[in-house]
């Protein structure tokens, strides 16, 4: 009986020692790339209409978006040879003046491709209403609705400084 135990704790621990010490090697995190780049820009939205009747036209004015977070999308198959699944996301906020910058790890052989997006927010925006008062100034209406899809691309190589505008679309909360 002993024997028989021996025998089998001798067994169980080699195939412990066989399985257990194993490392994988598959796996590749972001932040072992050796090089650098950084991406960075503004964010803005257009915020109202103005009709210039002396050109005659509807210009758009736009302000910098505060305190919105913007993401960095990078494909993990990207990075590891095409063998990851999914997405590496960095995040940060853009300060008082609409402003973001990433610095992002990149392959030193090919550089990478880096998605944008800036998240939706509500808001408002004043439009022109194409009609005039008595004393012939422009009318405009205020409209709630949802400023989303500012996204963009950019391809960075190792020690790249890439600048990038985001910009709102607009969407009235009637057309949503």
């Amino acid at each position: 009986m002993l024997t028989k135990f021996k025998m089998f704790a001798v067994v169980a621990v080699a195939a412990m020692a066989l399985t257990g010490c194993a490392k994988e090697e598959t796996s590749m995190s972001i932040n072992d790339l050796p090089g650098r780049a950084k991406v960075k820009g503004v964010v803005c939205y257009s915020d109202r209409e103005e009709y210039d009747d002396y050109e005659g036209k509807l210009e758009q004015i736009y302000a910098r978006k505060a305190e919105v977070k913007v993401l960095a999308k990078i494909r993990n198959s990207s990075i590891s040879n095409g063998q990851g699944h999914g997405y590496t996301i960095f995040e940060t906020v853009t300060d008082i003046a609409g402003r973001y910058e990433f610095e992002i790890p990149v392959p030193e052989d090919g550089g990478v491709t880096v998605e944008l997006e800036a998240l939706s927010f509500e808001g408002e925006r004043k439009v022109f209403d194409y009609d005039y008062d008595a004393n012939y100034d422009p009318i405009y209406n205020r409209i709630e609705g949802v400023y989303g899809f500012a996204t963009g691309t950019v391809r960075l190589e190792p020690n790249d400084i890439k600048d990038k505008l985001l910009r709102y679309s607009f969407t009235a909360n009637d057309e949503i």
